[in-house]
Formats: structure tokens, C-alpha cells, sequence
């Protein structure tokens, strides 16, 4: 495979925080590029999820080798994938200064060191009653969004809800709740008032530690090393946030409240733990 010149970099000077920030179209936003030394990374950031792909072109350099047979990148010693054309793009999941390696295989194998520079520009936060592929909504700018009406409640007891956050670099997003008890006729734990913490991405691993999956869903998050106290805030990055209860409660109102430079707004349900699981 011959090498190949530098495609010609773009300067792009436009940066726009917030969750309807676009550039080309209403659904992607093209970040900076951001040149290293032999790398150089550009972020698509999609104003619908909290996705981001990143892409790394090789940069002409006299240190690349002219003939190879393949060039993968890692990232954390692990292959993040293999370049075609001197170009790759993948999800990133992992933001800031990164290092890497850049890996030529064939005759004369060379490994070149270089740092990505992953740097977020937009903000995004959507509500997400699973976690992972759930019913999701917006936030309301400034404002509340009830996901359930009086009559209805939350009962699940890994979590209440969750959500999909992208913060861009320098920012923060902080999360806090308030709960109240509600009226409850038929009460199975004293009317006790709830209390939260929350989790990020490794809470969906919790689905392994519990013998009669997919029931995991009754089980308060035993994992207290792991908690997040309120007010929980969390920087440059992208996570799942998980709302949990510390423990079981009888009928509770919860809002969970989401404050940072890019959006400002509450999410509020009614929640009552299950006593009597399908399963028992």
C-alpha cells in the first residue's frame, strides 16, 4: 500500500454549544479539526444522540513508511480499528488529549506515538427510560417534563430512569433531585421518603450480577462503592447517567434536576417500588 499526501486541513472556527447547535444539517455537527503530529482527528457530534464518531487522517511525514500493508490505530493498547487510505472514523467513547499508537505492518514495521486531541464542542442530554434503548424524550429549556400522570408510577428498583449526556470540554452538567412522599393506601414499607444516587456507564454491566436475569430490575444497586451522591457532576465526556434508588420506597414524587452551561431542566415522575415481581 504507497503512501499517500495529507488531504488539504480545513480550518474551521466556528464553535456552537447547545443542544440544537448545527453546522451543515439540524442532525450532525462538524467539529474542529485538530492536527497532531502525525494524526490529524476531526468529531461529528449527532444533535439527535449522544454519539460521536471521531475520524483520524495520517498526516504526510517522512516517518511513515512509503510501502505497508496495513496501519491500525490503539488507543489504551487496544485496536480501535484499521486505516483505509490513510483514513478511519470510529465511535468515540473517550475524550481529551489520548494517546495512541499508530501501528505500519509489513516490511520495516513501524510504530509512530501521537496524541488525539478528542475535544467535544456540543452538549446534549435526552431522557432514556431504559438506559440503553428505551422511550426518550427532550428536556424542556428552563422547564419540566412529567413522565408520568398522578395515577401512574415507576416501579423498578435497579433504577428510576436514566439519560443520554454528551459534555462538551470546559463544561460541566450537575444532577440533583428532590423527592416528596405522596399518599399511599396501600403501603409496603412504612411510607418511608425515597433517596437517590446515581451511576454512569458500568451500571449496565449489572445485569451480570444477578442469577435470574432479566429480573435484575428488582434489585437495589448493591454496588454502594460505586455510588454518586447528589449533586453528581460530571465533565468533558460522554455517559449514560442512571437515576437509582437507595433503597425501597412506598409512593414517592421524584424530580431529578439537570443544571449546566447548555440546558437547565427537571424531569418528574411518580415512584413506588414493587413489592410482587412477575417472577415470584
Amino acid at each position: 500500500m504507497k503512501n499517500y499526501l495529507t488531504k488539504t486541513i480545513i480550518s474551521i472556527s466556528l464553535l456552537l454549544v447547545g443542544l440544537s447547535a448545527c453546522k451543515n444539517d439540524s442532525t450532525t455537527y462538524e467539529g474542529e479539526t485538530q492536527v497532531g503530529k502525525y494524526t490529524t482527528v476531526q468529531l461529528t457530534e449527532n444533535q439527535n444522540n449522544k454519539n460521536v464518531i471521531a475520524t483520524v487522517t495520517l498526516n504526510e511525514s517522512s516517518s511513515i513508511p512509503p510501502v505497508y500493508t496495513s496501519a491500525k490505530l490503539l488507543i489504551g493498547g487496544a485496536e480501535v480499528g484499521q486505516f483505509s487510505d490513510g483514513v478511519l472514523s470510529y465511535n468515540a467513547l473517550a475524550f481529551g488529549d489520548m494517546p495512541c499508537e499508530i501501528v505500519f505492518e509489513g516490511v520495516g514495521a513501524v510504530t509512530l506515538k501521537d496524541t488525539l486531541k478528542l475535544y467535544i464542542e456540543t452538549g446534549f442530554i435526552q431522557y432514556n427510560s431504559s438506559g440503553e434503548n428505551g422511550d426518550l424524550k427532550y428536556p424542556i429549556e428552563g422547564g419540566e417534563v412529567i413522565l408520568t400522570p398522578s395515577n401512574v408510577t415507576l416501579g423498578s428498583s435497579d433504577m428510576v430512569w436514566a439519560y443520554d449526556v454528551r459534555v462538551p470540554k470546559g463544561k460541566t452538567i450537575t444532577f440533583d433531585y428532590i423527592t416528596s412522599l405522596l399518599s399511599d393506601t396501600l403501603p409496603n414499607y412504612g411510607n418511608n421518603k425515597l433517596d437517590l444516587h446515581f451511576r454512569i456507564d458500568d451500571y449496565k454491566d449489572r445485569v451480570l450480577l444477578y442469577p435470574d436475569e432479566p429480573y435484575y430490575a428488582k434489585y437495589i444497586d448493591t454496588e454502594t462503592e460505586k455510588w454518586i451522591a447528589s449533586p453528581a457532576t460530571l465533565e468533558h465526556g460522554v455517559y449514560t447517567v442512571f437515576a437509582c434508588p437507595n433503597f425501597r420506597s412506598d409512593k414517592n414524587r421524584v424530580s431529578v434536576i439537570h443544571s449546566s452551561d447548555f440546558s437547565n431542566g427537571k424531569f418528574t415522575a411518580n415512584y413506588k417500588s414493587l413489592a410482587v415481581w412477575p417472577s415470584d
